[in-house]
């Protein structure tokens, strides 16, 4: 036997034993609690940050559209009814953009919850996990604390101004919307 597989055959054992360790470490700490409270913070955020990101660009894409739609009726239709079928294009669209906004908003205040809790989520790591120790990283209150439901949240938000733009009631809209949460 070479002197390079004897200390592959010594150091072998210790290594391949020291590499389990760690992989069954490692897959606790991924189910762990903590773990899984910090993916469902940031991958929130997330989710939060691109229905916010949705919904301005869904307003824009409004504004657009009934610009443009507003052009086209200015180049077809005769003066004399350009007036009235103009007028009866901003209810067309007011809606849509009601809702929109609303939307956006919600999505906003998901977004400010679960950016309290970012910093703490960044720091859960599986070095903390092992230098510290799980109980360490995240306080239990927050650990059994309900997180927003940003879907719930925001379609709550979106029947508010559906009835609120059903109603003519704008000032509706600027109420936070309602938290449901998620377990």
């Amino acid at each position: 036997m070479s002197p390079v597989e004897t200390l592959l055959a010594v150091l072998g054992v210790p290594v391949f034993t020291a590499l389990a360790i760690l992989l069954i470490l490692y897959l606790r700490y991924s189910v762990s609690a903590q773990k899984v409270w910090r993916d469902r913070v940031l991958g929130g955020l997330i989710v939060a940050r691109q229905r916010m990101v949705a919904e301005r660009n869904e307003l824009e894409s409004l504004t657009e559209k009934r610009e443009d739609e507003a052009k086209a009726l200015a180049g077809t239709t005769p003066p004399p009814d350009l007036a009235a079928r103009l007028e009866a294009l901003w209810p067309k669209y007011e809606e849509l953009e009601w809702r929109a906004r609303a939307r956006m908003k919600a999505a906003q205040v998901v977004f400010q919850k679960l950016q309290s809790n970012a910093a703490l989520a960044g720091r859960v790591t599986f070095f903390r996990y092992l230098t510290k120790g799980p109980a360490a990283l995240v306080p239990s209150e927050l650990l059994r604390a309900a997180l927003p439901d940003a879907a719930a949240i925001i379609q709550a938000a979106d029947d508010r101004a559906r009835t609120a733009h059903e109603q003519r009631s704008p000032q509706e809209l600027e109420l936070p919307p309602a938290p449901p949460v998620l377990r």
